[in-house]
């Protein structure tokens, strides 16, 4: 099974990428039309103490994902 096929069976579910480069693939399916951009939690950083910024980089993102969570957790 794909994970675009995943995500769609799992159509109510929030994703929350973690790392640069699990949200880029998610861009990619979002620019192709085949994942719904609001399903995802952008911005938020990989958990692995090998990334230093982490915690500015959830600082930075934090109110916008605030925001999403919000909508998703309304919506659902």
């Amino acid at each position: 099974m794909s994970l675009e096929q995943e995500l769609g069976i799992l159509s109510q579910a929030l994703i929350i990428p973690l790392g640069k480069t699990v949200e880029g693939m998610l861009k990619l399916l979002v620019s192709e039309g085949k994942l719904d951009d609001q399903r995802c939690l952008w911005g938020f950083p990989h958990p692995s103490g090998a990334n230093g910024h982490r915690f500015k980089q959830f600082a930075s993102h934090q109110e916008n994902m605030t925001k999403t969570l919000q909508d998703h957790l309304w919506n659902v």
